[in-house]
């Protein structure tokens, strides 16, 4: 991953504010992984100082993935954006600058989905193909009727009437 580096000594009292684009594999996802990075990670950022040396970071954070759903297994796209994005970066005494690309990276990842399926992608109008095969069914469409309870409470247990009542 190529660093997201910025010189402290540069960010005015006022603040600094960086926008860009990441190159190359900012994510360093292995080539077999059901998660691929599709693109770059854009930025818009708002760098200030905080207290007690704090670099305080806010905006906006994106980047394109291709996902593979859990239940058809074809790839789909996902655009993840963190839009308000926020973060806080500790400095130690004489540190001269802040790599934040860690930190993007792995706020990015966070929000890619553990199980992704491929209807809650960027296709707003894709069904998943096997999206009914994982419903579960109702108890009235399994043929159990609405009330479970009365029908346990139909059950003859072989209990003696009136030794629980």
């Amino acid at each position: 991953m190529k660093p997201l580096v910025f010189d402290i000594g540069e960010i005015p009292h006022d603040g600094l504010e960086i926008e860009g684009r990441t190159d190359g594999d900012f994510f360093e996802l292995p080539p077999d992984d059901d998660i691929r990075a599709a693109g770059p990670v854009d930025y818009h950022l708002q760098l200030d100082r905080g207290e007690d040396g704090l670099i305080l970071a806010h905006g906006a954070v994106s980047a394109p993935f291709v996902l593979r759903c859990v239940r058809c297994l074809e790839e789909f796209p996902l655009h993840c954006r963190l839009d308000p994005y926020f973060a806080e970066f500790e400095t130690e005494p004489g540190q001269t600058a802040i790599d934040v690309g860690g930190r993007i990276r792995e706020d990015l990842l966070f929000e890619v989905p553990s199980y992704p399926h491929c209807d809650e992608g960027d296709d707003a109008d894709r069904a998943c193909p096997m999206g009914a095969a994982f419903e579960t069914p109702s108890a009235e469409a399994a043929g159990g009727g609405s009330d479970a309870w009365g029908a346990l409470d139909q059950l003859n247990l072989g209990a003696k009437k009136g030794s629980n009542d």
